[in-house]
This record gives structure tokens, C-alpha cells and sequence, in this order.
């Protein structure tokens, strides 16, 4: 049986781990979301100091 795309969009982004129900998995996160107030003063502070890019990590178990 074929992969859904969740499946696909996991394994394309998967950092450490298996790509297993039921398992731990760390990914690569394209894009993040932010809450307005916080997240749009954050941003501003990093273009002000010349960050352009910021990493993201997210760890969570399959089921």
C-alpha cells in the first residue's frame, strides 16, 4: 500500500529516528508560526541583529 502524504512529508523531512508508528522522530521544520504580539516583536529583533534564518526542532512520537 502506498504512503499518505503525511507519511511522505515526514520521511522528507526526517532528521533522527524511524519513520515508525509508535516511535520517537526528530524533523526538520520548514516554516513556524508564531502568536502576533510575541512572535512579530521576535522577528524584528532578529532582522535588527541580521538573522535571517532560525532553527527549529521538534521531537514527538508517532501513533
Amino acid at each position: 500500500m502506498g504512503k499518505n502524504l503525511t507519511e511522505k512529508i515526514i520521511e522528507e523531512h526526517l532528521v533522527d529516528g524511524k519513520s515508525e508508528c509508535g516511535t520517537d522522530i526528530s524533523i526538520k521544520i520548514d516554516q513556524t508560526l508564531t502568536q502576533d504580539a510575541t512572535g512579530t516583536m521576535a522577528y524584528l529583533q532578529f532582522e535588527a541583529i541580521g538573522i535571517s534564518h532560525i532553527q527549529t526542532y521538534y521531537n514527538c512520537r508517532r501513533r
